[in-house]
């Protein structure tokens, strides 16, 4: 029992020596940032500092290290003599340097890794950001950076995060009209309006450490109008629909937005009001089946919303085919999220 309590805690003192003289260490000097507006070049070490808290949450448990550069003699280098000048001086193994440029209404940034050793630049890292969004162009950078050392030295660096279930009301508005002239000639579209149910059995089902795909599952309950052009006999017409759609979301985890599409089946009730010269008004109320199609570009504001600009084609299996185009907002939020960690490998 004594020689396994001994045993023990050999390998616990062992780990604490040795494992430090297998750590990666990634230095970060001084990044310039340059003010086009006041025409301006600053040396900022908060800079620095900010990328390597960045990077802190994908490397908990790892003996990789982001540092900064703490001599206060140390300027941001601007060029590669600058950097191998640095590197020399700070005795580092990789050094990060690079510059953030503000612009009226942007962020650019340009960060390159140099290899001291071989006196080389390994990779340059880019990122672009509007000008709200500074933290989000710091984040993106220390994704990238991530990413990178991960891919070639197989540490196993980024954390898997576990996806998530999630059931959400979509609430959408926009316009419709139609695309063929026939009915182009025959009713001009106006509203709609639609809700229903959003199921994401898993935001990380097929995921990397730069994106994520997923499936999400539909259920629409849709409203249009439209009123009758005047050399019509068609007054107006009131459009419901029962839609099935399935979209693919391909999504940035950096900038937690992305493209979608896909494609559905629908039920359609079509009332048309027509007004017939020297004759009563009539109603008339038709049911046909249709598929649509759907793409756009959706944006996590918060934890439970989300937002997307949504454009939909849909045609309508009738004795004349109905094919209207109708783009739109859509605002979906949680009402129920739970932890998934299945994955698709």
């Amino acid at each position: 029992m004594k020689r396994l309590l001994i045993k023990k805690i050999s390998i616990v003192i062992f780990s604490f020596i040795v494992s430090p003289l297998f750590a990666l260490e990634i230095h970060i000097a001084p990044i310039s940032f340059i003010d086009t507006i006041e025409e301006r070049v600053f040396s900022r070490r908060e800079i620095a500092r900010e990328i390597a808290s960045g990077t802190e949450k994908y490397l908990e448990g790892k003996n990789v290290f982001f540092r900064e550069i703490r001599n206060q003699e140390v300027n941001a280098p601007v060029s590669v003599i600058d950097a191998i000048n640095v590197g020399g001086k700070e005795r580092v193994e990789y050094l990060l340097y690079g510059f953030i440029e503000k612009r009226a209404h942007t962020y650019r940034a340009e960060v390159k890794l140099l290899d001291f050793e071989n006196r080389r630049i390994r990779k340059i890292f880019y990122s672009s950001d509007d000008i709200e969004n500074y933290e989000r162009l710091i984040k993106d950078l220390s994704y990238k950076i991530v990413s990178y050392f991960d891919s070639v030295f197989a540490f196993g660096i980024a954390a898997e995060e576990p996806g998530r279930l999630m059931l959400s009301i979509p609430l959408s508005f926009g316009y419709w009209n139609c695309l063929n002239p026939e009915w182009m000639n025959a009713v001009i579209g106006t509203g709609a309006v639609s809700t229903g149910i959003n199921l994401i059995t898993n935001d990380r089902r097929f995921s990397n450490l730069k994106q994520r795909a997923y499936l999400s599952w539909n259920l629409n309950i849709e409203y249009r109008y439209g009123i009758g052009k005047e050399d019509v006999e068609l007054e107006d017409v009131h459009i419901a629909s029962l839609s099935f759609p399935i979209r693919v979301h391909i999504e940035s985890l950096s900038r937690e937005g992305g493209f979608f599409f896909g494609v559905g089946l629908q039920y359609e009730f079509y009332i048309a009001n027509i007004e017939e010269t020297y004759a009563e008004a009539n109603r008339f109320l038709y049911t046909h089946m249709g598929v649509l199609g759907t793409f756009g570009y959706q944006r996590r504001i918060s934890k439970r919303m989300r937002m997307a600009f949504d454009n939909i084609v849909d045609v309508g299996f009738r004795e004349h085919p109905m094919i209207s185009y109708s783009p739109r907002i859509r605002m979906l939020y949680c009402i129920y999220a739970k932890e998934r960690t299945d994955k698709w490998r």
